[in-house]
């Protein structure tokens, strides 16, 4: 598998809180409920 790194964009934020959920007990991890903080563009790329 090849891996391709790209820079963060609403678009790509929006797909991974749109899609990016865990089963049961794990759904804390849901990137669903980082909404706020994967949508502030000043922390892309900073971890």
């Amino acid at each position: 598998m090849k891996y391709k790194f790209v820079a963060m964009n609403k678009g790509y934020a929006r797909e991974m809180i749109n899609n990016w959920k865990y089963e049961e007990k794990y759904s804390v991890y849901d990137y669903c409920n980082e909404e706020e903080a994967l949508l502030e563009e000043e922390s892309w790329g900073f971890g």
